[in-house]
């Protein structure tokens, strides 16, 4: 059966320090609320994920959380907020969600990023395949910054790799449907990271770990130029 994406809950990642781009946002300013022509970029990837459908949030928050918050507690959306008391990573920030979550399956993302994914198909794709989480995957385009993942044919993650020599079509955008039982992978209360300790841990086991791959550009804001360059495109898109 189909599952309409205002039934599916969001979990948007966004409990982080954002040293490096400090000296944009300072020390105060959640490195997500960072102004993008006027509007804070959390807004830009919320205002999507309602475009295509979402109706369910978590924001799962850390670093002035408040200010967060504050900012979209009145949203016409079902919205609940996960505090982090002391950093505990991508999958500790999941985690510690675990209690808010009320559906079988959802959707994890990096409030620090965007990428216009159609995520219909990623969803049907998802209940298609029956796997323990799939992960939507971009071109590399040849960059050297981030860890390639290498994908069998069929579909099937093998594994994730930091080396250059090991590089691969594909790089991980940090967009995922999981199932809830994903979570019994990752440890209560403590430091984890999905792309570093959990990931990697289940790839190469069947069905556990699947490929979806996207033509879509990931943009993510993690330092000044690469905010610069999120800009950029935004300001080239069309006026809603």
């Amino acid at each position: 059966m189909k599952t309409a994406l205002k039934d599916i809950r969001v979990l948007i990642l966004c409990g982080g320090l954002g040293k490096r781009l400090r000296a944009v946002t300072g020390e105060e300013m959640p490195k997500p609320m960072v102004s993008v022509d006027g509007k804070p970029f959390l807004e830009i990837v919320f205002d999507y994920l309602v475009k295509v459908g979402f109706s369910k949030f978590i924001f799962c928050v850390g670093h002035q959380g408040h200010l967060i918050e504050s900012y979209f507690k009145d949203k016409a959306a079902d919205i609940r907020f996960s505090y982090e008391k002391e950093l505990l990573g991508t999958a500790g920030g999941l985690k510690l969600a675990e209690s808010l979550i009320d559906t079988d399956s959802f959707v994890a993302l990096n409030g620090d990023s965007f990428c216009s994914v159609a995520y219909d198909r990623l969803f049907e794709a998802h209940q298609a395949k029956g796997g323990l989480a799939t992960l939507v995957l971009v071109s590399s385009n040849d960059r050297c910054d981030v860890g390639h993942v290498q994908v069998n044919d069929q579909g099937c993650i093998l594994g994730f790799s930091e080396k250059s020599s090991d590089r691969s079509p594909w790089i991980n955008a940090g967009v995922y449907v999981m199932q809830k039982d994903f979570l019994k992978h990752i440890p209560i209360g403590e430091v984890s990271s999905l792309e570093k300790d959990i990931f990697p841990s289940l790839a190469g086991e069947q069905g556990k770990l699947i490929a979806y791959t996207s033509e879509t550009e990931i943009y993510d804001i993690g330092t000044p130029d690469r905010l610069e360059h999120f800009k950029q495109y935004f300001l080239s898109q069309p006026k809603r």
